[in-house]
């Protein structure tokens, strides 16, 4: 089991150390970690919570993160990544293989700031994804809803 756990983050190139700062980091914050003794890699992304519309009416909280393309790759489970910006990859956990081709709509009850953020308010669904940094059930904790992150976009 632990042979399985170790191949399954190594071939996802799971990160060892992860920096995060809510004011943000720069393109040049991360040439500098990138040059340190020991790092191989460094890598920079964005990520955020957002209130997406649910199948069933509700609104879920879902973590949107960066696709990586050098650490912390994700598993495709069914479908392809995204290749342009109104398409998105979602948690396993979260949704099931039918709602690939489908849409998913941020909600008008979002904060203004976080609106801004993305290019436009839905999203075509085109792959079904597991991540390395997700191994358990719990998507985490979150300030928005009910608390709680139903998954994980990207």
């Amino acid at each position: 089991m632990l042979r399985t756990a170790d191949n399954y983050l190594t071939d996802l190139l799971l990160y060892d150390f992860r920096l995060v700062s809510t004011l943000g980091l720069t393109e040049e914050d991360e040439k500098y970690f990138a040059g340190q003794p020991g790092v191989l890699l460094s890598e920079g992304s964005v990520s955020t919570d957002a209130l997406f519309n649910g199948e069933s009416g509700s609104e879920d909280v879902l973590h949107i993160h960066t696709l990586l393309s050098d650490v912390n790759l994700v598993d495709l489970v069914k479908g392809r990544l995204p290749v342009s910006d109104d398409e998105i990859v979602l948690d396993a956990m979260y949704a099931k293989p039918s709602r690939i081709g489908k849409t998913i709509s941020l909600a008008d009850s979002n904060e203004e700031d976080t609106l801004d953020m993305f290019s436009q308010k839905t999203f075509r669904i085109v792959g079904i994804v597991n991540a390395s940094y997700y191994l358990n059930f719990e998507r985490g904790s979150t300030s928005l809803g009910a608390g709680k992150t139903a998954g994980y976009v990207g």
